[in-house]
């Protein structure tokens, strides 16, 4: 009968220790089931967090797009405003030019008007002075008419 316990206490521990397996089996799946919703929750709040990620990536290259593009224009707008003063004196300095040139045009134009009535003025005598010139020429001839039957 010695022989038999050990046998038997050894046979008891088997079913026991399966009877514990037994047991952890039947609660593992009950443990798993909240693990496979906490990862499920930390797999989908990954991929959010990776598509915001994106999205702020994204964002971010336009901003700093944005950000070239109005540092050109600033550096534009920086040649400009030193090259305004220069331009300003520039657009000074042809108005008065443009005055004084104007200024001339005026006197030009009453020289010429001045100009256009002695024109006028030198016309008129002209046209009396050979009306007078043909006259003394008709005179010239009525006497060399009258004086060349004398003289034969």
């Amino acid at each position: 009968m010695k022989l038999n316990l050990p046998a038997v206490l050894l046979a008891l521990a088997c079913v026991g220790f399966g009877f514990v397996l037994f047991k952890q089996h039947q609660a593992q799946p009950d443990e798993r089931v909240p693990q496979d919703n906490t990862i499920n929750f930390y797999s989908n709040r990954v991929a959010t967090l990776q598509n915001e990620l994106a999205h702020e990536a994204e964002e971010n290259a336009t901003l700093s797009n944005n950000l070239v593009a109005m540092q050109l224009k600033a550096s534009n707008l920086a040649v400009v405003q030193t090259t305004l003063p220069t331009t300003a004196a520039s657009v000074r300095k042809a108005e008065v030019e443009r005055e004084t040139d104007l200024l001339a045009l005026n006197a030009a134009s009453a020289t010429l008007a001045e100009k256009e009535r002695r024109i006028v003025e030198l016309s008129g005598q002209n046209a009396v002075l050979e009306r007078e010139c043909n006259a003394l020429r008709s005179a010239i001839t009525n006497l060399e008419t009258q004086l060349h039957p004398s003289l034969q």
